[in-house]
């Protein structure tokens, strides 16, 4: 696609129907005769062309319980800790197990190749502790989920407070922290 495009702005250049740079308008300005012009364009292989642009569709639950991150190789789905978990707890909640159900249920269909699941935290706790609570969280969800679709290439693991996408010293920039990514390769 990217030669036929270079190849058709060749041609186009060639025949004239593309825009005259600044140096080909000065000579078509100039009313001094001259013999020839020699104007050099870029063969259709010297012409670079970006790669294509990368499309993130993104869906929240009303309830925002979940967030849905797709593209072209993988989807990820963040579930909130303070709807999906019990308050300091590794206990899904019966909420957690519906949007679970339905992950589980449609990789029985067109199973991924590979599941990722990372569990975060705020850092109202110690370190040691969040990370043990992020480690149990992202354990519990794998668990289920390949409950749900046996076969499964499922791992986890707990990154506690070290990777923030909220501000720590704000209630709603904790809450975006106490969250677990399911990162499901095509």
């Amino acid at each position: 696609m990217k030669k036929r495009f270079a190849y058709l702005i060749f041609v186009l250049a060639m025949i004239g129907l593309v825009t005259a740079s600044p140096a080909q308008q000065a000579f078509a300005d100039d009313p001094t005769p001259v013999d020839s012009v020699e104007i050099k364009y870029p063969s259709p292989r010297e012409i670079e062309f970006p790669d294509p642009v990368q499309v993130t569709f993104t869906v929240t639950t009303d309830d925002n319980a979940a967030t849905i991150l797709e593209d072209k190789d993988t989807t990820t789905t963040i579930l909130s800790g303070d709807v999906n978990f019990e308050v300091d707890s590794d206990q899904l909640t019966a909420r957690a197990k519906q949007i679970l159900d339905q992950l589980g249920a449609e990789w029985t269909k067109t199973p991924p190749s590979k599941v990722t699941i990372v569990g975060h935290t705020d850092s109202v706790a110690d370190d040691a502790y969040n990370l043990d609570l992020s480690k149990r969280r992202a354990k519990v969800v794998g668990d289920y989920l390949s409950s749900k679709a046996p076969g499964l290439s499922v791992t986890a693991d707990g990154k506690g407070e070290t990777q923030p996408i909220g501000d720590n010293t704000t209630e709603e920039g904790k809450a975006q922290n106490r969250r677990v990514e399911i990162r499901a390769e095509k």
